[in-house]
């Protein structure tokens, strides 16, 4: 396997490069079925031929151990449907349900792109992304993360109208609608 890195922060190779040569070997070892990766060979005592593949990883990932390197499921699938994925991009669950590998919930975009689907933040206190209150002032504020950069939104009376704004910034930098959701399991 080609072993570049599309992100520094992956400590556990998780989203290694594939080649070529990889992904036709993912094709011997593995059959797409519904969004489920099942064995073709038996390739130890415990991994028989027929198996489903994957075991979900304290992110709620799935992962599968291909030549003793973690592997996400989700990208051999890809992988095995479209090619190696290009350097610099990545593959992104478009209901934000990580075991959700069903070939049309995948979706290749970059890093930036990516950020524009996430889940609701867990230290968000507000119920919506992008919208807190503002003590000093006394108003709710609205504010957008934008290609690394934190874009004042303003400053509003209700909370309906900082969502509202929030809402229309979404849509204008072009974040995807469950953008912001609650975290699916």
């Amino acid at each position: 396997m080609y072993y570049t890195r599309n992100y520094a922060n992956d400590k556990l190779g998780l989203h290694m490069a594939s080649t070529e040569e990889d992904v036709a070997y993912f094709k011997r070892l593995f059959r797409y079925e519904g969004g489920t990766l099942i064995r073709k060979v038996t390739t130890s005592s415990r991994a028989f031929a027929g198996d489903s593949v994957g075991c979900e990883n304290n992110v709620g990932y799935l992962q599968v151990s291909v030549k003793s390197k973690p592997l996400y499921v989700h990208r051999i699938i890809w992988e095995m449907h479209n090619g190696p994925i290009p350097e610099g991009m990545e593959i992104y669950h478009i209901n934000q349900v990580r075991t959700d590998n069903r070939i049309e919930n995948l979706r290749l975009v970059s890093h930036q792109g990516n950020l524009k689907n996430q889940s609701m933040n867990s230290g968000n206190t507000s119920g919506h992304a992008g919208v807190s209150w503002f003590k000093r002032g006394g108003k709710w504020r609205a504010t957008i993360k934008v290609g690394g950069r934190q874009i004042h939104i303003g400053y509003f009376a209700s909370f309906e109208s900082a969502v509202a704004a929030r809402k229309a910034a979404e849509k204008q930098y072009g974040f995807h609608d469950n953008h912001g959701a609650e975290k699916k399991k």
